[in-house]
């Protein structure tokens, strides 16, 4: 059936074998963007929380334009309440990126702006600090040291219990270097699943956000 698709582990280890076969150095100008795409009720939540508890560094966040504004949080469902608190910092951070960014096209037409935030304008920008770079690499930094302090929990566990994340301005260039070295010691690439996705007017922040992680070597995947 379509629900127990993503609860099948044959499905999980087809998705596993895709991810390893992802080949990250410095030269790769950018990691794939992955959308995984079914009906409500698939079971795509399940299938992104259980990549969360396999062995390589991975974060969860529920993406929809709603959660920066807190009074609306209250609607989150339960299974994402634990990681709301993340999932706000996240989206607070990369709204205020993307407006630092435009910013500094004022003078250009608004189309062309916009456009700055795709994969290929972001790969010339690598030399220019970036609040959302500085958060992202903090985050897995974060993460990765706490995982090492608990072993026991699983990473969607040890996510839990982050708490605030640094966000220091920091190039593409240099960030893409900590991560790589993060990266070194797992099979798999960084991923960061993205559940719930909803536009609600951000489509340019969304964008930014996943060029930002693809450009750091980081594997964004989308589910919707």
């Amino acid at each position: 059936s379509v629900q127990s698709m993503f609860q099948n582990e044959p499905v999980l280890d087809d998705f596993l074998d895709m991810l390893r076969s992802v080949k990250l150095s410095l030269e790769d100008e950018a990691t794939p963007l992955v959308f995984v795409m079914a009906s409500r009720g698939a079971g795509k939540t399940t299938f992104a929380l259980k990549l969360a508890t396999l062995n390589f560094p991975s974060v969860f966040t529920v993406f929809t334009g709603e959660l920066i504004y807190e009074w609306q949080i209250k609607s989150i469902e339960p299974m994402h309440a634990p990681f709301t608190a993340l999932s706000v910092q996240l989206q607070k951070v990369a709204v205020k990126t993307f407006k630092e960014l435009v910013a500094d096209f004022r003078s250009e037409p608004k189309w062309k702006i916009y456009s700055k935030m795709s994969i290929g304008c972001m790969s010339k920008r690598t030399l220019v600090p970036i609040g959302l770079v500085g958060f992202i690499v903090s985050m897995f930094e974060k993460l990765v040291e706490a995982k090492r302090a608990m072993p026991h929990l699983t990473w969607a566990e040890v996510q839990c219990e982050l708490g605030r994340i640094e966000c220091p301005y920091m190039t593409i260039e240099e960030g893409r270097k900590r991560i790589a070295k993060l990266q070194a010691n797992y099979e798999q690439p960084l991923i960061m699943t993205f559940d719930k996705v909803e536009i609600c007017g951000l489509e340019k922040v969304f964008i930014m956000t996943f060029s930002i992680l693809r450009l750091l070597g980081i594997v964004p995947i989308i589910f919707a």
